[in-house]
Parts: structure tokens; sequence; C-alpha cells
């Protein structure tokens, strides 16, 4: 039992450090095309990722859109 209860945290702590890495990322990366960023975001459900892309496009002056981002870009 106790092994299965660390296999467990340890995913929980996977899953916590993934999405804080993407709301860091979403909030400071430079340029549209963070390869860790775009790979996490294009995974995520529809809403959390066209939130992620605006706020990259309010943020990033980039004619082009990131991997994943084309719908919320235009």
């Amino acid at each position: 039992m106790g092994a299965i209860k660390t296999l467990l945290g340890i995913v929980i702590l996977a899953a916590i450090i993934v999405f804080g890495y993407w709301l860091y990322a979403t909030y400071t990366i430079a340029s549209g095309d963070d390869k860790i960023w775009v790979e996490v975001n294009s995974r995520l459900p529809e809403p959390l990722r066209k939130w992620s892309c605006n706020e990259v496009k309010n943020r990033v002056a980039a004619a082009q859109a990131p991997t994943g981002c084309s719908d919320a870009w235009n």
C-alpha cells in the first residue's frame, strides 16, 4: 500500500510541476516557439489552450502563430 501512495504522490507532483511550468511560461516566454510550452499547450483541453494562446498573443509581437495556436491567433 505504501508503494501505491508513493507512486500516486509522484504522479500528482509531476502533474503540478508540468501545469506550473505551462502557466509560468504562458506569462513569461519571450517568443511563441518555446518547444516545451508548445508541447504542453498542445496537449491541454481546448479552453485552456485557447486562453494560453491569447495570453501569448497579447504579449508577444510575432507575425506567425506558435504551433497549435493558429485558430486563436487569427
